[in-house]
């Protein structure tokens, strides 16, 4: 009698600690990036958080959310990328948008080359450039990055910025800012849920 109560207890506390992981994946208020701020001087460049989401909607599309401390829709001279990476069968995945002196790209995603640090594989995805909410998300159709499925995970998330002078200047093409992830508060992985 004493073991099934035990046992019984020992359930209970696995369900009540596994459930609200899985209920608070994917959201603003539970990132899996949540990066110390204000350590970059550009606010517009300064890394909030990340946090991956799924729609049971659209099931073949994941949801990329990145939060920065002040978005702008343009800047004044130097180009402003941003992009979140993470692990996936051995592979690295990313997505990216920038930002320049003349107004805002698309939203790209695809398969990344760790050793040309370029695009293998990309697509132009759609995104929302929400500037009054300082949030940009890529919809990222799941063809593009691996087709993951339910229960598959995304490791290492990783997100940056990249302050530069664009190509279009005569300027030196390389960064001259950056925020990264690696001094962030937390970086969880991301469970697929569809």
């Amino acid at each position: 009698m004493r073991k099934k109560i035990i046992g019984i207890f020992v359930c209970m506390l696995l369900i009540t600690t596994i459930l609200p992981i899985t209920v608070m994946a994917g959201d603003e208020k539970n990132p899996e990036i949540k990066d110390k701020t204000g350590d970059i001087l550009f606010k517009h460049a300064d890394i909030i958080s990340v946090w991956f989401h799924e729609d049971s909607n659209n099931p073949n599309y994941l949801y990329v959310s990145f939060k920065a401390r002040d978005l702008i829709n343009r800047t004044q001279t130097l180009e402003t990328i941003y992009v979140v990476d993470w692990g996936f069968r051995g592979n690295t995945y990313s997505v990216d948008f920038h930002v320049f002196p003349y107004g805002v790209s698309e939203f790209s995603s695809g398969k990344w080359n760790l050793d040309d640090n370029d695009y293998e594989s990309f697509v132009i995805c759609n995104g929302i450039f929400d500037i009054d909410n300082n949030i940009i998300t890529w919809i990222v159709p799941k063809d593009a990055i691996g087709n993951p499925h339910s229960g598959d995970l995304l490791t290492e998330p990783f997100a940056s910025t990249h302050l530069r002078f664009p190509f279009s200047s005569t300027m030196p093409h390389w960064d001259l800012f950056r925020d990264l992830s690696w001094n962030a508060w937390y970086r969880k992985d991301y469970s697929i849920q569809f």
